[in-house]
């Protein structure tokens, strides 16, 4: 799924960061009794002029986005933290960043999960001036701490496969992140500090974690957040009906993402089908390649093909939905995704109706299921977005989900 605004023509006219380089000079190691926090370090501030310009740059070719610079408020310092998670069985150390406005006060936090990315130097704390990450940290000049998991696989836990659309790995990582944050809250020397209010946002990959995420925080919150509200944009809720949906098709526009899912799947033993029982050569000779931090989806998608009868084995094509060969995908992709449930926390469901990536059918079944399941329409909203696709329905999307967000944050 689409990495989140992934567009560069303003990249010109970026405002200058002011770059600050903060390193622990204190004799003891502050974070030596830490559960979960093992090293937080000041990155770089930006000025909420800054913001200002950056959101009205923007603004000028993007209307909608101009309304956001009433919300800034705050200079927005961004750190780089690591923090101790695990993957499956493993011990990692995972990374990500945190962005706090330069206030007194207390702040709700918020959780951004990214969309899909391959390349280990387009991790969140990895470069976090590259322009993506810069929108969504500048969202705490609005009145939030800003979290932004790098996800395993990324930053300091690169050496370990990405673990794509699993849910288990992704919401400890972020559940651990908010602990983690509990003790930065401590040991980092800031003006604000943290309300027990929680708020998820994402887009595409991100949207099927703010979901999966939302499902398992609301019943008893996390690391002593409650969660307030959730804006899941253009995710696969329902893995194995999206993937049921695209076997009928002619083509699919990102054959990467079914590579990457079938990688990381069978990385992490959920199948143990082998690629040649998904695709046909010569792609699934290639598939165990992809994958090595250096290629992005595009150049993925060079060597594969869109065409659904080329790419995929035709036995698989028949069979995945009944043949007892092809269960266990099946079974995986079943527990990966997200049922509906009935929620009292507010969520909002937002998908362009033009998106062939992520077809925004899915969504609107998904919006159906959660009335069915007993939440009160008032607790979960759909929008869609008439004419936008996958891509160019990132900025309408994400704008939509800020403003939503935004709503019910009592602080701004």
């Amino acid at each position: 799924m689409h990495r989140f605004f992934r567009f560069s023509p303003y990249a010109f006219a970026l405002p200058l960061l002011v770059a600050i380089a903060v390193s622990c000079s204190r004799d003891d190691d502050p974070f030596a009794d830490n559960e979960y926090l093992l090293s937080g370090e000041k990155i770089f501030t930006t000025p909420k002029a800054a913001i200002i310009n950056l959101i009205s740059l923007i603004g000028a070719a993007s209307p909608e986005v101009a309304a956001l610079t009433r919300h800034v408020r705050y200079d927005v310092d961004v750190y780089i933290i690591t923090y101790r998670s695990t993957l499956y069985n493993d011990n990692i150390t995972a990374s990500g960043l945190v962005c706090v406005p330069v206030a007194n006060g207390a702040f709700p936090v918020l959780s951004f999960q990214n969309g899909t990315n391959t390349i280990h130097a387009n991790a969140p704390s990895v470069n976090p001036a590259d322009f993506s990450y810069q929108l969504i940290q500048n969202v705490a000049s609005m009145g939030f701490v800003v979290i932004i998991p790098d996800y395993p696989g990324f930053g300091s836990s690169q050496e370990y496969a990405h673990p794509y659309l699993l849910k288990e790995p992704t919401v400890q990582s972020v559940a651990d992140m908010l602990a983690s944050l509990r003790e930065f809250d401590d040991d980092v020397a800031i003006n604000s500090t943290l309300t027990d209010d929680l708020f998820l946002f994402g887009y595409s990959q991100g949207g099927w974690a703010t979901l999966a995420l939302h499902k398992e925080f609301e019943p008893e919150g996390v690391a002593g957040f409650s969660l307030a509200a959730s804006a899941a944009g253009a995710g696969p809720a329902d893995l194995k009906e999206m993937l049921t949906g695209l076997l009928g098709d002619a083509v699919y526009p990102m054959p990467s993402y079914l590579a990457y899912i079938a990688h990381a799947y069978r990385t992490y033993n959920r199948f143990d089908n082998p690629y040649t029982d998904i695709f046909n050569e010569p792609f699934a000779s290639r598939i165990p390649g992809f994958f090595n931090g250096q290629l992005s989806t595009g150049a993925i998608n060079d060597q594969l093909t869109t065409d659904i009868a080329a790419l995929l084995n035709p036995a698989f094509r028949s069979g995945f939905g009944s043949s007892s060969g092809y269960s266990g995908i099946r079974q995986a992709l079943q527990e990966n995704g997200t049922d509906p449930w009935n929620t009292t926390v507010p969520l909002l469901l937002v998908h362009g109706e033009a998106d062939t990536q992520v077809p925004v059918g899915g969504t609107v079944t998904f919006h159906q299921g959660m009335l069915a399941a007993g939440s009160s329409p008032s607790m979960v909203t759909l929008v869609t977005i008439p004419g936008v696709g996958h891509g160019d329905g990132l900025l309408p999307a994400a704008v939509a989900s800020l403003e939503f967000i935004i709503s019910f944050n009592g602080n701004r």
